[in-house]
């Protein structure tokens, strides 16, 4: 035996048999989705992908508002199918009509410990009838939490709760009698759960009694189920018209009636009498039936609801029967009027492809010939001297089979084209000879337009795989990867040139201190050789010249290094000037480069956040649509070994929309566990 993991959290068994109420059967549903989504996932290879058939209305999906005549109720919204229904009935005489409904729902998630963000996803729905809650919510986690509220507080008091979860949409209940009272809900459940009833989903008792309630998938309910082997016959399961004996007041029971307990009723419950007196004659009358019995005896016939399954089949064999009924009496106001029966009933059509085409063909013939403008005349005419076949494709060289019109056939003939002879721009509209509906490769059955280019077919569970929206995510998150390194280029660009122009300053200043330090040493050379030049002109002897050497030597050595003091001090100041303007431009450049990559680098990471934030939603998205296949999938008897069930004709259909939702959430979900 295969063994097949299915993605979900581990429980107890104390969980498993506490109170879950009817969770099994969204459990069960998932796994048997899951495993034929396996089996079609195999076969598909072998069988190829069909195409998926356009849900419509049909006879069955009429209100019943409009079979019966009546005026059309408004309605409140349709909870979403795919989620789970847990029903909250109060105690303590709580009226829910004279209670808010946030109140009451902010008191429910106090008491689970479901914060109000998340229960947004959640909603409450208040049955005024049977005043009764109901809260819907697509999560299992929630869906136990709201189950395990036994007590609400609203205000200063407190009110008691008994919460169950009901059984998903899409199922049929049906019952079993003389069920041993030593069997526990296990062992129930081992003999009904199995191969040999692959419908069933779940199996519990009714109370102490010697009967089992048993759910169903797919709205069917067979006429025999195998409990252990033995064949068991199985009834449809009948809800009881709800009368409260203290109030009186129909769909709703004693234990969630909003009255106190001393309350007195305006008529009797036992006979029906309005207003009645203490010693008022009370004779038994059943409120539903009329007859003498008291109400919801076990003596009335009626104290059980007509199945859904029954009225919904009575509403299609009537519709039915209304549809025919107007059919006839439309045939039979044609045959009046007109004195003779159709011809379609008489005997059948010709096949419509001969027809056509002789149509077509005649109708291009008689535009070709005489609908044409007159200057097409004296072309046709050449063709018939010189025996030329006209250049029309997909036309034999042949005789004129037209005989030469005259009189009113001409002017008919001349006439303008009919609007189905030519189109809006005047050119004649051919009609194809091929039937309408033709098989070509490539193309849909339905030929609605030549002009479409062939493609390869595609299959529906292919287009909405999950593979497919994965790789456009990622196509997506590539291309703003892409985006992010062309930024990263040009801020990397912007730093070269920055640091060019940095390059090119410094270049500048050494060109300057050098500059400066051929001025000084030119000045010194200048001051040096004027130095040089001797003061006193006049002649004098050899000796005079040689003391006005060793007296002036010393006067010039003084002069030489006071020069050179000064130009060191001079350049010293200039050496500091271009040091406090360098620096302070390269402060000025590092203070834009530092806004602007700051700038860049919060863009990228605005830019990685958001992409982040974009890939936990596509996965919380996918978790989300997998809890729901979890949840709310269908799987169809696909196990041999069993015999063969006798089904009843009562079927409960599921909208189409559920269907293909149904549908997308399981091929989601067995992508995403591939």
């Amino acid at each position: 035996m295969s063994t097949v993991q299915v993605p979900g959290e581990s429980i107890s068994p104390e969980e498993y048999h506490n109170g879950v109420g009817w969770m099994d059967c969204f459990r069960r549903r998932s796994q048997k989705a899951l495993l034929e989504l396996n089996l079609a996932a195999e076969n598909k290879g072998k069988h190829g992908a069909g195409t998926a058939a356009v849900g419509g209305k049909g006879p069955g999906d009429v209100p019943s508002s409009l079979i019966r005549g009546r005026q059309r109720v408004r309605k409140a919204p349709e909870l979403p199918p795919t989620d789970i229904k847990v029903v909250m009935r109060p105690k303590n005489n709580l009226d829910l009509n004279k209670t808010s409904q946030a109140t009451l729902f902010d008191s429910i998630c106090t008491t689970a410990g479901i914060p109000r963000e998340t229960a947004a996803e959640d909603t409450l729905r208040i049955n005024t009838l049977r005043n009764v809650l109901v809260v819907s919510t697509p999560s299992i986690a929630r869906a136990k939490m709201y189950d395990s509220i036994t007590q609400i507080t609203i205000g200063t008091s407190v009110h008691g709760i008994s919460a169950y979860i009901a059984p998903p949409e899409g199922t049929a209940k049906g019952v079993i009698h003389n069920v041993p009272d030593t069997d526990d809900e296990e062992t129930i459940t081992r003999s009904l759960v199995n191969s040999r009833n692959p419908t069933i989903l779940q199996a519990r008792r009714l109370g102490t009694t010697h009967s089992v309630i048993i759910a169903f998938d797919h709205g069917e309910v067979p006429y025999f189920v195998y409990y252990r082997g033995t064949e068991y016959k199985c009834y449809l399961h009948k809800k009881r018209h709800e009368i409260c004996e203290r109030c009186g007041q129909y769909g709703h029971r004693v234990d969630v009636c909003p009255k106190p307990c001393g309350y007195v009723p305006e008529q009797c419950f036992t006979c029906g009498t309005r207003n009645p007196g203490p010693g008022h004659p009370c004779e038994p009358r059943c409120a539903i039936c009329g007859q003498g019995h008291k109400t919801g005896d076990r003596e009335c016939k009626q104290k059980y609801r007509t199945p859904y399954l029954v009225q919904r089949r009575r509403w299609d064999r009537e519709l039915s029967h209304r549809r025919r009924s107007q059919e006839r009496a439309t045939t039979s106001r044609s045959i009046l009027r007109t004195g003779c029966r159709d011809r379609s009933q008489s005997y059948p059509r010709l096949p419509p492809v001969q027809s056509s085409a002789r149509q077509s063909r005649s109708r291009e013939r008689r535009h070709q010939t005489t609908g044409s403008s007159q200057e097409t005349a004296p072309h046709s005419q050449a063709l018939q001297h010189t025996g030329a076949s006209p250049a029309h494709p997909g036309r034999s060289p042949s005789r004129n089979r037209r005989p030469p019109t005259s009189g009113k056939s001409q002017d008919r003939a001349g006439k303008i084209p009919s609007r189905r002879e030519t189109s809006r721009e005047g050119d004649v509209r051919r009609r194809s000879p091929t039937p309408r509906f033709q098989k070509v490769a490539g193309t849909s059955y339905l030929d609605t337009s030549s002009t479409t280019a062939t493609s390869p077919q595609v299959s529906w569970a292919e287009t909405v795989s999950p593979s497919n929206i994965r790789q456009h995510t990622l196509d997506k998150q590539q291309t703003e990867i892409a985006e992010m390194k062309q930024m990263i280029e040009l801020l990397m660009e912007e730093n070269a040139k920055l640091r060019q122009q940095i390059a090119s300053f410094t270049k500048t200043n050494q060109t300057s201190e050098t500059e400066i330090m051929d001025i000084s040493t030119e000045q010194t050379h200048k001051r040096d050789e004027q130095g040089d030049i001797p003061t006193n002109t006049s002649p004098a002897g050899a000796t005079q010249e040689i003391d006005s050497d060793t007296d002036t030597s010393p006067t010039k050595r003084r002069r030489g290094s006071r020069t050179r003091s000064l130009i060191d001090e001079r350049a010293q100041i200039l050496q500091t000037k271009l040091d406090q303007s360098v620096d302070s431009k390269l402060e000025q450049l590092e203070t834009k480069l530092d806004g602007q990559i700051k700038t860049d680098f919060a863009d990228v990471k605005t830019m990685i956040k958001e992409l982040t934030d974009y890939i936990s939603k596509q996965f919380e998205k996918y978790e989300h649509r997998l809890s729901e296949l979890e949840t709310n999938q269908r799987l169809s008897a696909s196990s041999s070994g069993g015999g063969p069930l006798k089904r009843k004709p009562y079927i409960r259909p599921a909208a189409e929309s559920t269907r293909n939702i149904h549908n997308e959430n399981a091929t989601t979900a067995i992508t995403h566990t591939n």
